[in-house]
């Protein structure tokens, strides 16, 4: 039986390579209170223009992700999306967790 984990980290995509965590919070917080911001390396092609958002509550990632999809910010329309890690990793995470737990 499969196991269907919601956590409350956003995705953003096409965010100006000038783009730095302090004007992200200042953006992301009007949805609810922002845990941590990633923002991906100029240096590095594959992560330049992306962040990983996560917010305290599921509820205010729905809503920030919502409202920021397709939004204009600096002249670049955001691609948001809830990010969901792969479930072997969850499940990895998840065992170690219940073995310190045990412990």
């Amino acid at each position: 039986m499969s196991q269907s984990y919601q956590f409350p980290i956003l995705q953003l995509k096409n965010l100006p390579f000038t783009s730095n965590p302090a004007e992200l919070y200042d953006l992301l917080g009007q949805f609810g209170n922002v845990h941590e911001i990633r923002v991906g390396s100029n240096s590095n092609v594959e992560t330049r223009g992306q962040a990983f958002v996560t917010y305290t509550t599921f509820k205010a990632a729905t809503l920030a992700a919502e409202k920021l999809s397709g939004f204009n910010y600096h002249g670049r329309y955001l691609v948001v999306k809830m990010y969901t890690p792969d479930a072997h990793l969850v499940n990895e995470i998840s065992k170690q967790i219940t073995t310190n737990i045990k412990t």
